[in-house]
């Protein structure tokens, strides 16, 4: 039968939390370790994502590099091509004005010939 003095039921259960609080220090021990390997693991995730991060920006920068090289050698090679059809075109060009150079230096003669300053004949 429970006491029933002046303390009531306080007094009645000071015994069990008696008992219980080196449970109740336990568990605070378990929770207070289990927050501090969270904040371990979760710093060791940080470090490790800062590196992931930290390597995949080096690796864009090659992967950067390598796209500006393939790109600027695409770029050599058809200002090449270019280069080479401005040749032919420019030869072809010197080889039909050669050809016709004969015919006009005739029409300028025959010109010349047939145009006197005073109007003769």
């Amino acid at each position: 039968m429970p006491a029933t003095d002046e303390q009531g039921p306080a007094l009645e259960l000071a015994p069990v939390f008696a008992a219980l609080s080196t449970d109740v220090k336990a568990c605070e021990n378990v929770v207070e370790d289990a927050r501090r390997q969270a904040a371990q693991e979760v710093a060791a995730a940080q470090r490790q994502a800062a590196a992931i991060v930290s390597q995949a920006r080096l690796g864009a920068g090659a992967v950067r590099a390598e796209a500006a090289a393939r790109v600027e050698r695409e770029a050599g090679e058809r200002v090449a091509l270019m280069m080479e059809q401005a040749r032919r075109d420019a030869d072809a060009l010197e080889e039909s004005g050669l050809a016709r150079v004969p015919a006009i230096v005739g029409t300028a003669i025959d010109t010349l010939l047939t145009s006197w300053p005073d109007g003769r004949q």
